[in-house]
């Protein structure tokens, strides 16, 4: 892959990581780069490990420089000439912004939808009912324990509902493995891919709406804040920032380079090295196990990634009422929002509705070309 090609893919990533709600990993995926991302992040795993053998000609033998340097120098550039760009583009102009990152979303799973072969228009039918009766559960089990709260009836453990949730999961999952050792020609696996998908969009949906924790820093809760960090950057649909905020350490983590700035290195290194380590850790032991997964059950992988970009997607609506937001070095976080269906058809709502179909457009059209130039390299390759 040359240079130019994947210092773009790498760029574009970059621009996607700016916009909360959006992630470098669908443009990855979009783009046709995913697998070889996953790849070349292992690859540094295995060079670290050769490193340590003292072996460094073989540890940079190991590495796919030719992949990641591009990547990283294109990710670099977008975030240092894009990202006041693009984040004045939301202060300014949120429902035109919005609107287009919704159509890019919007088409990116589509894309991922159709390489999950064999699904039909009953298997999305039942997957969309999943997703509605696990959610209705949920919201069904908060109402019980706000009442029971409200009326200073027994107390109900906070984690009930998803404790329910989660244990229900694991026996159906369970139940549809069993089910698939004893019936081999039944479409279990089908089943199992609907039923990853569901459930990983409503924790996504679930994610996505909680509210920031308000939590001290030790150097566990960093180093766990890196790990999570590194993880949400391989998957696609889920914002590392915004995970960060759910943490309650995004402004821990964001004032670390301006104390390094002032001189106070004590202070800085408290922060980044255990956040560092949690990073490398994070994408050494994630990148191997979605190498692993992608490699030997792609079909449920790709149910599960589809799940967390369907789940996320409503982060992107548009018209949205902000409820409370709060500031943390200059820049807003919104807090609490609540979504709108505009009621007249004016310029405002036109204008984002062709930036969506744009939007759409574009990551239709990125999607096409690399399909071609993939065809075209099939073809180089048989005719040598």
């Amino acid at each position: 892959m040359r240079f130019a090609s994947v210092f773009l893919r790498g760029f574009m990533m970059g621009c996607a990581d700016v916009v909360p709600g959006v992630s470098g990993g669908t443009v990855a995926f979009v783009t046709g780069i995913y697998d070889r991302m996953i790849a070349a992040v292992h690859s540094l795993t295995i060079g670290g490990c050769e490193l340590l053998r003292l072996r460094p000609w073989r540890a940079v033998a190991a590495v796919d420089f030719a992949f990641l340097a591009p990547m990283l120098l294109g990710f670099a550039a977008a975030l240092i000439s894009m990202a006041r760009v693009i984040t004045w583009c939301q202060a300014e102009h949120p429902v035109p912004t919005s609107a287009a990152c919704l159509g890019m979303m919007i088409a990116s799973t589509f894309i991922v939808a159709r390489e999950i072969k064999g699904w039909k228009l009953t298997d999305y039918t039942l997957c969309a009912a999943l997703v509605a009766l696990v959610y209705k559960l949920i919201l069904y089990q908060h109402a019980v324990l706000a009442f029971k709260l409200e009326n200073s009836l027994d107390e109900i453990p906070p984690l009930l509902p998803t404790l329910i949730i989660t244990g229900a999961s694991i026996a159906v999952f369970t139940l549809l493995l069993v089910l698939s050792r004893i019936f081999p020609r039944l479409p279990v696996d089908k089943y199992i891919q609907v039923f990853l998908c569901a459930i990983s969009t409503v924790l996504a949906y679930k994610l996505t709406n909680g509210s920031p924790a308000d939590s001290e820093s030790s150097a566990r809760l960093l180093f766990m804040t890196g790990v999570v960090a590194a993880t949400a950057l391989l998957l696609p649909g889920l914002s590392a920032s915004f995970l960060l905020l759910l943490m309650g350490q995004y402004a821990q983590i964001h004032a670390a380079p301006a104390a390094l700035a002032r001189g106070e290195l004590r202070e800085f290194l408290a922060v980044a090295f255990p956040v560092g380590c949690g990073a490398i850790t994070g994408l050494a032991v994630f990148s191997w196990l979605l190498r692993e997964l992608l490699a030997n059950y792609r079909p449920m992988t790709l149910s599960l990634l589809l799940g967390l970009m369907v789940g996320t997607i409503h982060k992107l609506w548009p018209f949205r009422e902000v409820h409370e937001k709060f500031e943390i070095q200059g820049r807003v976080y919104v807090l609490e929002e609540f979504p709108y269906w505009p009621m007249a058809f004016d310029s405002e709502v036109g204008l984002a509705v062709l930036l969506a179909l744009l939007g759409c457009a574009l990551v239709a059209g990125l999607e096409r070309a690399g399909v071609l130039r993939e065809r075209r390299r099939i073809v180089d390759v048989g005719k040598s």
